[in-house]
């Protein structure tokens, strides 16, 4: 199974208004420059096989840095708002990040899509 996926659930789970992690990401974001630090200042592959976090860590070092810092901002933005946040992630060609703030249940919501090939793409030849 793609990467992707389980990282949505987790993220979103992780980001959800009332989650206890949310705290410790706004506190971790202040001080994160990659999406990596961010992560593991969070604990969000904790849960994963050994093999998805493998695989996130490929994703993860192929994003650009500018696509890195959107993503960054976009977050920082909404969690300093405190408004309800939705991570998604699609298979596509090359690497990029889409933010847009959409009505949600009477406030805003921050949806956040990342696009990235599938893991198997970043590997490099031994």
């Amino acid at each position: 199974m793609p990467v992707g996926p389980l990282l949505v659930t987790t993220v979103n789970a992780s980001l959800d208004l009332g989650s206890d992690v949310r705290p410790l990401a706004r506190t971790a974001i202040a001080s994160a420059s990659t999406l990596r630090e961010l992560i593991e200042a969070v604990d969000l592959l904790g849960e994963l096989e050994q093999s998805d976090v493998d695989e996130t860590q490929l994703v993860l070092g192929a994003i650009p840095p500018s696509v890195e810092a959107a993503f960054l901002a976009a977050l920082r933005s909404a969690l300093d708002r405190d408004t309800h946040i939705l991570f998604r992630w699609e298979e596509g060609p090359g690497i990029d990040v889409q933010v847009r703030e959409t009505p949600h249940e009477g406030s805003t919501r921050v949806e956040i899509l990342l696009r990235t090939q599938m893991a198997s793409e970043y590997q490099t030849a031994d």
